[in-house]
């Protein structure tokens, strides 16, 4: 692993290690030859979320939705959707996601964070350090209307961001035991920050 040829699976081993704790769920197991939909509920005393693979395993292009209430999810509130591949932020939706078109054998791999619960706070949405989005590198979240602090454990990669969706724009006060390098605007509500 040290050798300078391995360096470029680095980020690989380090975003899947530790494993989450969370099982995932095979959404279509029994009811289809195929299984396009993998889902894992993370629940935290800090906050919920839903990780989602949604992958295309036909031999054409296709979409592949998911319905929320399927999935566990509440279908009439709204949800954050965010890509941990693309690291960005998709948009808001209610009772569904339909991926856009999916080449034979890929994949869209997805966060859902209910944003209904605490309208009023600013909310957690997404991480790119951990392929689970917060379940392991994540230990804490305290978010009141004017503060929010966030609490990592050592899981995961060595730098990434995490994204918050708020209605009102976020500063850094301060870091410990990690640096973050800025806090950006990454779509409406949604700031980037870089560690």
């Amino acid at each position: 692993w040290q050798n300078k040829s391995f360096k470029p699976h680095w980020r690989s081993v380090e975003i899947m290690t530790p494993p989450a704790k969370e099982r995932t769920v095979v959404q279509d197991l029994g009811t289809s030859r195929h299984w396009p939909r993998l889902l894992g509920h993370v629940k935290r005393e800090w906050g919920e979320h839903t990780v989602v693979l949604l992958w295309n395993p036909g031999a054409v292009e296709q979409s592949i939705s998911l319905d929320f209430a399927a999935a566990g999810l509440d279908p009439d509130r709204r949800f954050a959707v965010w890509s941990f591949w693309d690291n960005r932020f998709l948009g808001v939706t209610k009772g569904a996601w339909t991926s856009p078109l999916l080449a034979p054998a890929t994949s869209q791999h997805l966060r859902f964070t209910d944003l209904d619960r605490n309208p009023n706070q600013a909310t957690l949405i997404g991480s790119s350090l951990h392929i689970y989005c917060g379940a392991a590198e994540v230990a804490n979240v305290v978010s009141m209307r004017d503060y929010m602090k966030i609490e990592l454990t050592d899981a995961g990669a060595r730098d990434g961001d995490l994204f918050v969706y708020s209605r009102w724009p976020p500063f850094l006060k301060a870091t410990a035991g990690c640096t973050a390098t800025s806090v950006e605007s990454a779509g409406e509500n949604v700031w980037r920050i870089s560690l």
